[in-house]
């Protein structure tokens, strides 16, 4: 099970001495910032002369050796709250409701069809919805806007405790 790091404060840049690491860090070099990293062992001084620790690439999961010279500038994530991402689904399920509106016609004034009057229409809006799932979670919302981007439909998210999911989404979808 792979561990995901939460950035809740800005990325902060500074000058790190190698050495200074510690287990759970999360950095990345200047040089590579989208390459970022979560110290899971102390350092250990390298025979170059640099500090090198193993640690967790956060978008591929590998873990491996990172090495560090003296000079290396690192990017300093300060409070990464790592969390398990399965409880992080359960603790946030909600209810995904699709929605789209269709054109449908209203009568303004009836017609006389016996003197050849046609009735008077006029085009409306009717929302239309349907529920996806009453308890999804973040993967279930993707699949949900792949089959409404390919079938015209939006994808609306409520909390679990909202009454009407339907009716919210068709004034929602009306906005």
């Amino acid at each position: 099970m792979t561990w995901k790091a939460v950035f809740e404060n800005p990325v902060k840049i500074k000058t790190i001495e190698p050495s200074g690491l510690r287990v759970g860090d999360v950095v990345s070099t200047v040089d590579f910032p989208d390459q970022v990293a979560v110290v899971l062992r102390r350092g250990e001084r390298d025979p170059s002369g640099g500090f090198r620790y193993w640690a967790r690439d956060r978008a591929t999961g590998k873990e491996g050796w990172i090495f560090l010279s003296k000079k290396t500038r690192l990017i300093y994530h300060p409070k990464a709250v790592f969390e398990n991402p399965v409880a992080r689904q359960r603790a946030q399920k909600v209810q995904i409701v699709l929605a789209r509106t269709e054109e449908d016609y209203e009568v303004v004034r009836p017609g006389q069809s016996d003197i050849g009057i046609p009735a008077k229409t006029r085009v409306v809006l009717v929302p239309k919805a349907l529920m996806w799932l009453r308890k999804g979670t973040s993967a279930d919302v993707a699949k949900a806007e792949a089959h409404a981007k390919s079938e015209g439909w939006r994808v609306f998210t409520y909390p679990t405790s909202e009454k009407d999911p339907l009716g919210r989404a068709k004034k929602d979808v009306l906005r």
